[in-house]
């Protein structure tokens, strides 16, 4: 209801207009039809056999159809909208079930050598929820720029991931330098229901070169 006079509030001309031009045609039209029928016709051309009560009819016969196509269309512009709706719930409803049911993976660096170098790391799912068919491949260290100062096409595999099992990840990378330099891979999964998961992985050193922080970024 609250919308309803929202929309007339918005809207007052336009419904105005659209009362006045309806009552026109339920009173104003009929009384015209009945006034002319009680006018002599100028010429032939212009005289009828009808009488008042048949244009009548007719008239009534044509608004009662057009009343109906109008109620008509708006019964289909207002299923239209509830299956609109229902379908933007229903699409809510499915994510907020991914979502629930989405692996919730994390990267942790465990050894690291001289300036980062050969950097060993693992992948795990801290969830319930199992993850299937992981894929990590793209390794490489970055600089500043976006430019790859070393990278690693290996593609490494795990069949699942779940309650803390580990994928363990060796890099074979050379000394880094800066700790403006990153860590980089794509990490690929899916959860038990099939649905597919990516993500950019980017290892950062706070201050100096050490144990780089992994954060993924969903793609």
């Amino acid at each position: 209801m609250d919308k309803f006079w929202e929309f007339l509030k918005k809207n007052w001309l336009a419904v105005a207009i659209g009362v006045a031009i309806a009552l026109f045609a339920v009173a104003g039209v009929p009384l015209i039809i009945n006034w002319a029928f009680t006018v002599p016709a100028l010429c032939d051309f212009f005289a009828v056999d009808w009488e008042a009560k048949d244009a009548l009819a007719y008239y009534g016969s044509a608004l009662g159809f057009i009343g109906t196509a109008l109620f008509s269309g708006l019964a289909l512009w207002q299923n239209h909208i509830i299956k609109t709706e229902s379908d933007k719930r229903q699409e809510l409803l499915d994510e907020m079930e991914v979502i629930k049911n989405a692996p919730h993976i994390v990267v942790q660096p465990t050894v690291v050598n001289g300036k980062a170098s050969n950097l060993k790391m693992v992948i795990k799912n801290t969830s319930e929820n199992i993850a299937e068919k992981i894929y990590a491949s793209g390794f490489a260290i970055i600089d500043e720029t976006g430019a790859a100062l070393w990278r690693d096409d290996e593609v490494m595999t795990c069949e699942y991931l779940v309650n803390d099992r580990k994928m363990e990840v060796c890099w074979e990378n050379p000394c880094v330098e800066s700790n403006k330099h990153q860590f980089v891979f794509d990490l690929k999964f899916s959860d038990m229901f099939g649905n597919e998961y990516s993500y950019k992985a980017v290892g950062n050193f706070k201050d100096k070169v050490g144990i780089p922080n992994f954060k993924l970024t969903k793609l």
